[in-house]
Formats: C-alpha cells, sequence, structure tokens
C-alpha cells in the first residue's frame, strides 16, 4: 500500500481528549508511534490490554500492531476521504452485578458536580442516556484524571477583580497576536492542531455505539 499523508483525529472516550495528527501511516502500530511521539496521550489509553481501538468512520476496530488503516472511507453524506477516526474506549468491563443502582450513582455524581462545578458537568454532559456500567467508568475516569489537590479540595470560588480582568484580556491580545503570526509563518502543517472541539458530544456518541 502506497503511504499517504493524511489527518487524524483520535478522540479518547475515558478523558473526553481529542487530538489531531498528520501522518502516513499504513497500520496501526505505525499510527500508534506517530500518536504518542506528537501528542501527550499516555501510552496505556493506546494499549490494547486497556483500550479498544476503532476506526470510528468506517466502525471497524484495530485489534494489533499489523491491522491495515482503512483508504477511501465512505462517509454518512456518500463522499470518501483518506483522513482517519481513531476513536479509543474504555476495555476494563464492570463484572455481572457490580453496578450500583442508578439512585446510587445519581447521588456520587450530584456529590462529584457540587465539588467540581463545570469541569464535573462537562464531563458527564448527557449522563442521563449513558448506561449504568459507562456511568460507572466514566466516575472512575474523572476520578483518575484528577489531580491530588483536586481530589482533597473541592473547587472553590476566586474572586475577579479588575486587574485580573485586564489581565486576562492582554493574554488573549497577546495569544491572538501569537495565532497570527503561527499562520503567517507557514508552520501550521506541522504542528498539532490544539485547537478545542466544540463537537464533542458528535465523538462521544461515536465512542458509545461502538463500545455496545
Amino acid at each position: 500500500m502506497s503511504q499517504i499523508q493524511r489527518s487524524v483525529e483520535v478522540y479518547v472516550s475515558s478523558s473526553r481528549a481529542r487530538k489531531v495528527i498528520t501522518s502516513n501511516a499504513t497500520t496501526w502500530g505505525q499510527l500508534r508511534n506517530d500518536i504518542l511521539a506528537a501528542t501527550n496521550l499516555p501510552s496505556s489509553d493506546l494499549s490494547s490490554d486497556n483500550s479498544k481501538i476503532f476506526e470510528g468512520n468506517q466502525r471497524v476496530e484495530l485489534v494489533s500492531d499489523e491491522t491495515q488503516l482503512p483508504t477511501n472511507i465512505r462517509l454518512e453524506d456518500g463522499t470518501t476521504t483518506n483522513n482517519l477516526l481513531i476513536v479509543i474506549t474504555p476495555k476494563a468491563k464492570v463484572k455481572s452485578g457490580a453496578v450500583r443502582p442508578r439512585t446510587e450513582i445519581y447521588a456520587e455524581l450530584n456529590q462529584l458536580f457540587t465539588a467540581y462545578g463545570e469541569t464535573a458537568r462537562n464531563f458527564f454532559s448527557g449522563y442521563t442516556r449513558i448506561s449504568s456500567e459507562d456511568l460507572e467508568r466514566s466516575i472512575v475516569a474523572f476520578k483518575a484524571r484528577l489531580r491530588p489537590a483536586q481530589q482533597v479540595q473541592p473547587v472553590q470560588a476566586v474572586a475577579i477583580t479588575a486587574s485580573s480582568i485586564m489581565m486576562i484580556k492582554t493574554a488573549f491580545n497577546l495569544l491572538a497576536q501569537a495565532t497570527e503570526l503561527i499562520k503567517g509563518s507557514g508552520l501550521t502543517s506541522d504542528i498539532v492542531d490544539i485547537k478545542v472541539d466544540t463537537d464533542v458530544a458528535r465523538l462521544e456518541a461515536i465512542a458509545q455505539s461502538l463500545n455496545r
């Protein structure tokens, strides 16, 4: 198979992390190495021992390092693409009978919402449509990604002053200037895309459907 330079979108369901890189890999093993080299995703997330890994557009599982990456992928709108959507979901299953009643899960979620505010609400968005087993896994994943200081103390309100607002405004102006300089340098095709994804809900819906 001839090498194709293409965009690869990577979504990790357990942490809701999203990365975009370019790669000319032809197998999953080669692509995994490219993802690890170009992003800060932990290698454990990309291990078949811990995760199920799919090409989300074609909805095929990448089961080994030798698995060939698909090409000429037909999208829902009828167009074809060589770009890839890699969706990574937790592999571990909750043992039968170990799932708590839904009311107990909701009670713990409410505690997390109270303690961690929007961080928790964003992470568990759409939780009423998620199965109890997936919610249990998501709670474990959320707790695991918190820094030790976050686990000990709830999020506390911070006073906003006029000087702090001015500092934020200055920071955004500098960021905008830096973005324009990067765009003008011609280097944007060689760096990892770090823009904020506004459609994480779409990726999470794909991840949930693939992991059933």
